[in-house]
């Protein structure tokens, strides 16, 4: 009888403590979730043509400056001629800031967009500038986009649909242009209609996995992260 009892009390043990090992495994890949990057774009609201305007973006993660950014790009249009931007290397100033020099040669309104890609996340914050007098342009007419990230979680080792649905003014929209990236690696979207897109991504990695997604409709851009989830077998 107390040699049962013995067993019982082992074989207690031992199950509690494979509970306990699951429990810190599955915190500690919970507490593995990256924070995010921030990106603070700035420049001035208004400057004269001709004149030579100076943007800076501060990258950090947390308390510390990005210096180490994979990529920053400045894009740069006059309203209503999105398809028609420059993009700008970045400067690296080896501080966590990344600066440009831009002069607009003629009245009128204008974007700048700053692309930067650090720490497998992608971040694209856009200013308005004015140039002299500004420009009448014609009126726009002003959409609503909404994307909505359906997947949440994947499996090591299996390729994972990633479904995002996107509206426009409360309306399923099929003809946004949506890009999807993991890190620097972009995916083929495709759309199975009724405002549903997917990308087929195969995780490799065990953790927490942030999948950026681009929606654009003309001049319009909405940008999504979404932090998946990603577990063994």
């Amino acid at each position: 009888m107390k040699k049962f009892a013995s067993a019982f009390i082992i074989a207690t043990v031992a199950l509690l403590a494979a509970c306990q090992s699951d429990d810190v495994k599955e915190q500690s890949v919970e507490e593995e979730v990256p924070q995010p990057i921030e990106v603070q774009l700035e420049g001035p609201a208004k400057a004269d043509a001709g004149k030579e305007t100076k943007w800076t973006t501060t990258v950090t993660q947390g308390e510390e400056a990005v210096t180490d950014a994979d990529e920053v790009m400045y894009e740069v249009w006059e309203k209503g001629k999105k398809n028609d931007s420059a993009m700008i290397d970045a400067n690296n100033m080896e501080d966590g800031t990344y600066t440009m020099e831009e002069t607009f040669d003629e009245d009128g309104i204008y974007y700048v967009q700053v692309h930067v890609t650090a720490r497998d996340m992608h971040v694209m914050p856009k200013e308005e500038i004015v140039i002299g007098e500004g420009k009448e342009y014609a009126e726009e007419e002003e959409t609503l986009l909404t994307v909505h990230v359906d997947t949440e979680t994947a499996t090591v080792g299996e390729k994972t649909p990633v479904v995002i649905h996107v509206t426009k003014d409360t309306i399923p929209f099929d003809d946004a242009m949506v890009h999807m990236m993991l890190g620097e690696e972009e995916f083929e979207v495709t759309s199975n209609g009724r405002g549903e897109y997917e990308a087929v991504i195969p995780f490799e990695e065990e953790g927490f996995e942030q999948v950026t997604i681009h929606v654009m409709d003309g001049d319009t851009m909405v940008e999504e992260h979404a932090t998946i989830k990603v577990s063994k077998k």
